[in-house]
Protein backbone atom coordinates (compact mmCIF):
# COMPACT_ATOMS: atom_id res chain seq x y z
CA UNK A 1 0.00 0.00 0.00
CA UNK A 2 1.49 3.52 -1.13
CA UNK A 3 1.95 6.38 1.03
CA UNK A 4 -1.43 8.01 -0.26
CA UNK A 5 -3.40 5.36 0.75
CA UNK A 6 -2.71 5.17 4.51
CA UNK A 7 -2.82 9.16 4.15
CA UNK A 8 -6.04 9.64 6.40
CA UNK A 9 -6.78 12.94 5.17
CA UNK A 10 -6.51 11.91 1.32
CA UNK A 11 -8.85 8.42 1.81
CA UNK A 12 -11.89 10.38 2.34
CA UNK A 13 -11.47 12.64 -0.83
CA UNK A 14 -10.62 10.02 -3.14
CA UNK A 15 -13.45 8.25 -1.97
CA UNK A 16 -16.00 11.03 -2.35
CA UNK A 17 -14.63 11.85 -5.85
CA UNK A 18 -15.12 7.83 -7.23
CA UNK A 19 -17.99 7.62 -5.62
CA UNK A 20 -20.60 8.82 -8.04
CA UNK A 21 -17.84 7.04 -11.07
CA UNK A 22 -18.42 3.74 -9.07
CA UNK A 23 -22.05 4.58 -8.28
CA UNK A 24 -22.72 3.12 -12.13
CA UNK A 25 -21.87 0.07 -11.63
CA UNK A 26 -23.15 -0.01 -8.18
CA UNK A 27 -26.67 0.44 -9.56
CA UNK A 28 -26.71 -2.36 -11.83
CA UNK A 29 -28.93 -5.02 -11.18
CA UNK A 30 -26.21 -7.64 -12.04
CA UNK A 31 -24.23 -6.06 -9.01
CA UNK A 32 -27.33 -7.41 -7.29
CA UNK A 33 -26.88 -10.45 -8.11
CA UNK A 34 -23.73 -10.69 -8.41
CA UNK A 35 -23.79 -10.15 -4.52
CA UNK A 36 -26.61 -11.57 -3.43
CA UNK A 37 -25.02 -14.96 -1.91
CA UNK A 38 -23.94 -12.83 0.92
CA UNK A 39 -27.10 -11.64 1.89
CA UNK A 40 -28.46 -14.92 2.90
Amino acid sequence: MGDEARNHETLPETALMSEQSLAKDWMKPDEDKAWDYLSG
